[in-house]
């Protein structure tokens, strides 16, 4: 058997890797190497923090980490404990309610999309945050949409230096804020910050 660590980091790291889980290509693997039936398993595998690597699941869990690992420029573990730890994956829907502090408030993140029911199936990870409002007092959510976009670049053979000018000029895909980072060496530590380790 082979132990998942069932750390689940609350963090910007953790909202980042959600907008992996959400990514169409994520979805695109997870659908090619798994069928309906396994959702119950692989769920199991989640909460329990274990599963059997010899088996054909096990394997399957195995290859397809390897194969996310190499599209996302991730660590395999990390990839092992994305599949793990995903909403029911035939059912994802795009901007799953994700709540996340920023200046000590708890907020929820929901799309156009987003029912009652999103929200009460995502309660218990709302519940989680919440606790932490007032622990968190002095640290603030950075913005892991930038961070993911920029990463999406990176994957798709930009540099960073080319993301930071696509940013500054407003023609980064996928994100349509205002820029705020004009420094481009403050734009590669704060992407950096929220990668390291992934």
């Amino acid at each position: 058997m082979n132990k998942i660590n069932k750390n689940y980091i609350r963090n910007d790291v953790d909202l980042f890797l959600n907008l992996i889980r959400q990514d169409d290509d994520f979805i695109k693997i997870l659908k090619q190497n798994f069928n309906e039936s396994d959702d119950i398993s692989i769920g199991l595998s989640g909460m329990t923090g274990y599963y059997d690597k010899d088996s054909d699941l096990g394997k399957r869990i195995i290859k397809t980490s390897k194969i996310i690992s190499d599209k996302f420029y991730i660590k395999q573990e990390t990839a092992e404990k994305l599949i793990l730890r995903s909403p029911i994956m035939f059912n994802i829907k795009k901007y799953t309610p994700y709540p996340f502090i920023k200046d000590n408030q708890l907020f929820i993140r929901i799309g156009a999309d987003t029912t009652q029911k999103d929200i009460i199936d995502n309660w218990n990870l709302i519940k989680e945050e919440q606790k932490k409002i007032k622990i968190n007092t002095s640290k603030t959510s950075t913005n892991q949409e930038l961070a993911y976009c920029i990463h999406k670049q990176i994957i798709n053979g930009k540099s960073v230096s080319e993301a930071h000018t696509d940013y500054i000029n407003g023609k980064l895909e996928g994100y349509n804020k205002k820029p705020t980072i004009f420094d481009y060496n403050d734009f590669r530590k704060y992407y950096k910050n929220i990668v390291k380790g992934l």
